[in-house]
């Protein structure tokens, strides 16, 4: 998937954390609808919750109890593991959290997650551009040019190095 950046219509990292993040009754936590109105399918949605992998609930809450898995600096499928364990884990656990367990579309996504890192990683990544990029076409910038996009990757001077480009070898 390629991910095109330059959205006008945020300016601020945070107008971009408030447009997917809604206050609900605990800190930090997704509201489900908001996600099922993104056109989000159960495996792109359960992907997205991944992402709780990364940081803390809280600036001012940084122990066990403020973040979803052991190591809250490193993008990896830790988080499903961590839903498995439920109630059991040492670490934060919400109410969205949970909720995955108590789908069974949703649990067999994490659970699939927790055993494929790669798969979780693919599907991350096209719901990201997916919920970053809907509605917003119009203000989508980019500097790809449509016809280096390959099987869903850019592939400048179609997939010639620009070493043997510019040398004159083919």
């Amino acid at each position: 998937m390629i991910f095109r950046m330059g959205r006008k219509d945020i300016e601020t990292e945070g107008e971009a954390s408030d447009a997917l993040v809604v206050k609900a009754t605990h800190e930090n936590s997704v509201m489900v609808s908001k996600f099922n109105s993104m056109g989000l399918s159960p495996e792109e949605y359960v992907a997205i919750m991944g992402s709780y992998t990364l940081g803390f609930a809280s600036e001012d809450n940084k122990g066990k109890k403020g973040r979803w898995t052991m190591n809250p600096y490193v993008f990896d499928n830790s988080y499903f593991k961590e839903v498995l364990v439920g109630h059991e884990s040492k670490y934060l656990k919400t109410e969205s959290d949970l909720s995955l367990l108590h789908n069974p579309e949703y649990r067999r996504w994490v659970e699939i997650y927790a055993e494929d890192q790669k798969l979780f990683f693919e599907n991350y990544a096209r719901a990201h551009v997916k919920i970053s990029e809907r509605g917003q076409e119009e203000h989508l910038l980019s500097e790809f040019n449509e016809e280096n996009i390959v099987d869903g990757g850019y592939q400048e001077n179609g997939g010639q190095h620009w070493a043997r480009k510019f040398a004159g070898e083919n």
